[in-house]
């Protein structure tokens, strides 16, 4: 854009100079969606009302100052694993919900189950000898 600047005309004179990052001419579009209004969003603000209320939590305010600015990224996996009830506002919302749940149920039992005396089994990559002498040498 600044390099446009210089080849600006008379009659463009108080007109904005806009970029938009990500389409070509003609791509842009008008849509009555909101990021705020998909079954994504609904079901995240559901899950971490649910989530906060089931430990006491009452605003926004309260839950970063229990768990700090980062909240949503440490709580993630707890949050979207909570289970909600009641009435979904679409069917989308619901089946999203309900394979949350099912993969944090999954989970749990897998862990559980590695608990309860299963074996472990621990992997580790090895570098190959030539690949440790090279950085001795280096060193």
């Amino acid at each position: 854009m600044s390099k446009h600047i210089q080849q600006r005309e008379e009659r463009d004179k108080g007109a904005r100079v806009v970029r938009f990052l990500g389409y070509s001419a003609g791509e842009r579009r008008i849509s009555a969606r909101f990021a705020w209004n998909t079954a994504g969003a609904w079901l995240w603000r559901q899950k971490v009302a649910t989530w906060a209320k089931s430990h006491g939590i009452d605003s926004l305010e309260q839950l970063r100052e229990r768990v700090g600015p980062r909240w949503a990224w440490r709580l993630k996996e707890d949050i979207m694993a909570t289970r909600i009830d009641g009435v979904f506002p679409s069917r989308e919302a619901a089946e999203r919900a309900n394979e949350m749940e099912n993969a944090a149920r999954s989970a749990e039992s897998e862990a559980r189950r590695i608990l309860q005396g299963a074996e472990f089994i621990k992997t580790y990559l090895l570098k190959p000898f030539e690949a440790m002498n090279r950085e001795k040498l280096a060193a």
